[in-house]
């Protein structure tokens, strides 16, 4: 499978069709598209996990839910030395998605959401600490006191 194998799968989450975008979530996630298919970090995070973390505003519940699967694997993937690009991308999609139960309405979903948080929060090491963390995170609260 090629990058544009993987974006032109992403670009079907998009589609109108339950069934188009379930076939694509379900092939995307038996891919491991890092490091297997996409061996640049920098690559693979520009061209599919920000596309996916897109897709957290998906309106179908279950793409949501694999989508946060496939953010997980590909975390997981790219370890710790990606820390601070996991933070930059995917802690304000967290974020705004627990902001209030009318911006994501699933239970389920929300506790995946603070799994995937914690897991992140995890990662951080004194080695791993993102040199602008302390000036990053602190506009991050602001969100939540809304």
């Amino acid at each position: 499978m090629s990058i544009h194998e993987v974006e032109r799968l992403i670009n079907q989450l998009d589609n109108p069709i339950r069934k188009a975008k379930v076939k694509a979530v379900e092939q995307l996630k038996s891919l491991t598209i890092f490091p297997d298919i996409i061996s640049d970090s920098t690559l693979f995070i520009n061209k599919c996990f920000v596309p996916i973390i897109k897709h957290l505003e998906n309106t179908t519940e279950s793409i949501r839910e694999d989508c946060l699967s496939i953010i997980d694997k590909s975390i997981k993937n790219l370890g710790p030395e990606n820390l601070q690009n996991i933070l930059v991308h995917l802690v304000p999609a967290i974020f705004s998605r627990l902001k209030n139960q009318s911006i994501e309405p699933s239970e389920q979903i929300r506790h995946l959401l603070i799994i995937q948080l914690s897991s992140i929060i995890q990662m951080i090491t004194p080695e791993t600490t993102p040199n602008t963390f302390d000036s990053y995170i602190s506009g991050l609260f602001d969100p939540l006191d809304s």
